[in-house]
This record gives structure tokens, sequence and C-alpha cells, in this order.
């Protein structure tokens, strides 16, 4: 999914069971992915933006996959 910028090549992260049907280990979500693009671009994922006055982390509290970066 991911490749260049940042990103160690030919890297695995996690499992899935035999059917590929299930997470097995190292599940990540959508904002651990944000948090990652965000961490590769030079960006804090923890940076918070305002949206109505209302304090909002930028990766919604996601974090990097460290094991995936270079």
């Amino acid at each position: 999914m991911f490749a260049g910028a940042g990103i160690r090549g030919g890297t695995i992260h996690g499992a899935s069971d035999a059917h590929a049907a299930y997470v097995k280990d190292k599940p990540v979500n959508t904002s651990d992915i944000c948090a990652t693009i965000y961490e590769c671009l030079g960006i804090d994922p923890d940076m918070l933006v305002y949206d109505n006055n209302r304090p909002v982390a930028v990766a919604h509290g996601g974090k990097p996959i460290r094991e995936i970066l270079a």
C-alpha cells in the first residue's frame, strides 16, 4: 500500500488469518495510516487543527506505523 517517501521497501507489517479474512497480528486503522502519511510529510500527527473553535488532532488519534518507516 505504501511506497517511497520514507517507507522501508519490502516491509510486511502484521498478519492475517489463513483465509485472509481477519487481522491476526498488529492491527492498524485508517487514523494510523493518516498519521503515517503525515509523519512522512513532516507534519506532527498530534498537531491540533480547529473545527468551529474545537481542537481536533489532525490524525484523529492515530499513531504512525513506525515499523514500516525507513
